[in-house]
């Protein structure tokens, strides 16, 4: 992170390197041969110390959609000149044809549109990216900024320590919009989702499969079976990912 936010951490990590700091100084505190150690305080920071850890996961995926949609808003405006400039020598160069003008104007409008729409997004990640930056923040400070830019299993992750049990429902609510963000992103590039969706299954199995509420097994196969008459797709996804997930489970 910048200097602004870690004028007061080391050298070498930001505000784990503060917390761990502050956890070393709690534990020896105090004076002569015996030191008291409050083992409250000491958890307490380890709880600090992994909610640090979840928003500078936040942080890391804000920054890299940032500078993708900077990149992207460069190459854009690269191609919009280029094309507003071939559409200037057509003009000159062809006398006629006026009936095309109100479709083209409307055909600009959208793109402004668009273009307006995407400005505002980049505006609001790179927003988003400076308050991360400079203080820590609670969980629920934290679920709203995963939440709003679409970090589904960071927002499982905080759920996930927060041990919130009764959100049985939430959980299951975060499973299918992360099932559908995999799919359709593989679907925008014509790619077959079934490994895609698979590799994000077992990656998560291997951190919450022994949490039941947060590893809801045969929801996640229904959506799948769902999702397979819905989207193109081989033959036999579901079998294949029931059978890879209970093996591992077992």
């Amino acid at each position: 992170m910048d200097a602004e936010a870690g004028r007061d951490d080391k050298e070498s990590g930001g505000p784990n390197a503060a917390l761990l700091d502050a956890a070393a100084a709690a534990a020896t505190s105090g004076s002569g041969a015996h030191h008291v150690i409050d083992g409250d305080m000491v958890f307490r920071l380890a709880d600090r110390i992994e909610i640090a850890k979840l928003q500078l996961s936040i942080y890391n995926q804000l920054k890299t959609v940032a500078e993708q949609k900077e990149r992207s808003a460069a190459v854009a405006a690269v191609q919009s000149k280029d094309a507003a400039s071939a559409s200037a020598v057509a003009g000159a160069g062809g006398g006629g044809g006026g009936g095309g003008g109100g479709q083209s104007a409307v055909v600009n409008m959208k793109e402004m549109e668009k273009e307006d729409r995407e400005r505002e997004r980049r505006v609001r990640v790179r927003m988003a990216v400076g308050e991360l930056d400079r203080e820590l923040f609670d969980l629920d400070n934290l679920y709203i900024y995963a939440q709003t830019f679409s970090l589904w299993e960071e927002c499982l992750a905080i759920i996930h320590f927060s041990e919130r049990k009764d959100q049985e429902k939430v959980v299951r609510a975060l499973w299918k919009n992360m099932i559908r963000q995999e799919i359709q992103s593989c679907e925008a590039v014509k790619l077959d989702w079934s490994l895609s969706v698979r590799a994000v299954i077992i990656r998560l199995a291997q951190k919450y499969a022994d949490v039941p509420f947060m590893f809801p097994l045969e929801f996640i196969c229904k959506e799948l079976e769902e999702y397979n008459t819905r989207y193109v797709c081989v033959s036999g996804v579901c079998v294949m990912l029931w059978g890879c997930v209970t093996s591992y489970v077992l």
